[in-house]
């Protein structure tokens, strides 16, 4: 269940408070919880839509072997395989070879 933050109308402290998603109250409403006055405010959370940002360092299985810019696998058979440290250096990498991701 997420919690969403609150101001406290009575001493301007912020808050926070668990809702099912389903209940939570809208962004600016008023809520009584607990004894309380509260007004709902935006909570100060990022939500990441792209479900590939957390998996780095990623080992590229299918950019060519000794991919130069990049780190590599040194053992085993996938030795030579590029490491892709963060999204930024996929594109550098991927730019300076006039490789291009496909949709």
């Amino acid at each position: 269940m997420p919690e969403y933050q609150f101001q406290d109308l009575d001493t301007g402290e912020e808050v926070l408070a668990l809702f099912p998603m389903a209940d939570a109250p809208p962004i600016g409403s008023l809520v009584s919880l607990a004894g309380r006055r509260l007004r709902r405010l935006v909570s100060d959370c990022q939500i990441n839509s792209d479900p590939v940002s957390g998996r780095y360092p990623i080992k590229s299985n299918t950019l060519p072997r000794w991919l130069p810019g990049c780190e590599h696998v040194q053992k085993g058979k996938e030795r030579g395989k590029p490491i892709i440290q963060n999204r930024e250096h996929e594109a550098r990498v991927m730019g300076e070879q006039g490789f291009f991701k496909g949709q």
